[in-house]
């Protein structure tokens, strides 16, 4: 990528990540699925790696839409004992492939999971988090979308559609407390398919 799309690029993230520390919880969970969608078909070499995240991500979306998965569940995926059910393990499975893409794209919905799973647990009443996601505040979604942006799918201009429909929906007075209301999957979905 040439000096000047890497500065497009990084304004890009910059800007979302303003806009996205203007809007409601839920509604933050849907903009990161709506990355997640993007890139997690970057994962489908890796049988158990695409099914493990598309797990993650619909027991996320449950959470959005319903509430109804709790935040340690959420957890799991992040930091789990049993390495199958982890997907963050999945990093150390590309990088002996040397897979720079799918290393972007693991850790992107890593982190994604990670943040939702943090959010449950804020809505739970949880004043303390597990380690691993203690870090995931509102600064964190930069890293995100940088992972995001290394992957070949991740359409940012796609991101900015989803953005400025829940900026428009979901402005919160407090985004880091702020749950709002619920959030369509299917809605996000045909944003994403349609652009």
């Amino acid at each position: 990528m040439s000096n000047r799309l890497n500065i497009v690029m990084s304004e890009k993230i910059i800007n979302l990540e303003k806009l996205f520390k203007t809007i409601t919880l839920r509604g933050q969970a849907a903009f990161l699925l709506s990355v997640g969608e993007m890139i997690v078909n970057e994962l489908s070499a890796d049988t158990h790696g695409i099914s493990l995240a598309r797990n993650a991500m619909d027991d996320c979306w449950e959470w959005a839409e319903e509430l109804s998965v709790a935040g340690s569940k959420l957890y799991g995926y992040v930091d789990n004992e049993d390495e199958e059910k982890d997907l963050g393990v999945r990093e150390l499975h590309y990088q002996q492939q040397d897979n720079q893409t799918m290393i972007a794209a693991v850790i992107a919905l890593t982190c994604i999971v990670g943040y939702i799973a943090r959010i449950a647990y804020i809505v739970e009443g949880k004043i303390s988090f597990p380690v691993c996601i203690e870090m995931m505040d509102l600064d964190f979604i930069n890293y995100i979308l940088e992972n995001a942006c290394q992957t070949k799918i991740f359409d940012v201009d796609k991101a900015y559609i989803i953005m400025n429909y829940l900026t428009s929906n979901y402005l919160a007075s407090n985004p880091e407390e702020e749950l709002g209301s619920i959030i369509s999957k299917e809605e996000i979905m045909l944003m994403i398919k349609n652009g």
